[in-house]
């Protein structure tokens, strides 16, 4: 995890300071919630599928888990602050 976390401040800042607005949740989220948080963030609006697709990206590098059960996300324990 810190290897996909560490590669992606490298590649993709934004993207990487998008995903640590997340340990905003205390738990799981949808695409909508995550598009709410990264709104305040630019001050713009973002739309759900921008939001999903953003999610999937941070999806392929193992940094959010996906549960199609509920079509939700959640960080792994191990990403969240201590």
């Amino acid at each position: 995890l810190a290897t996909s976390a560490r590669e992606l401040v490298r590649e993709n800042p934004e993207r990487a300071e998008c995903w640590q607005l997340l340990s905003v949740f205390p738990s799981d989220f949808d695409a909508e919630a995550a598009a709410a948080v990264w709104d305040l963030k630019n001050g713009d609006e973002l739309d759900t599928d921008t939001a999903d697709d953003e999610l999937t990206a941070l999806l392929d590098r193992s940094l959010v888990q996906y549960d199609p059960r509920t079509d939700r996300y959640s960080l792994h324990d191990l990403m969240r602050p201590i």
